[in-house]
């Protein structure tokens, strides 16, 4: 059986407010973020940390 593969992530590994972007974002900042992509069918959230050290 073949699964299909995402064809977009939704990167969400600053959403923890650990300074890499500010520190403002409140769920209600992000609450229409997520509802929208799971309202369009997105199954693929990319939430590594590591991405933001430089």
């Amino acid at each position: 059986m073949k699964t299909a593969l995402p064809k977009i992530a939704l990167g969400a590994w600053a959403w923890g407010n650990d300074g890499t972007f500010g520190t403002n974002f409140t769920e209600k900042d992000l609450r229409p973020i997520f509802d929208t992509a799971m309202k369009s069918g997105l199954n693929l959230w990319d939430t590594a940390y590591v991405y933001g050290k430089s």
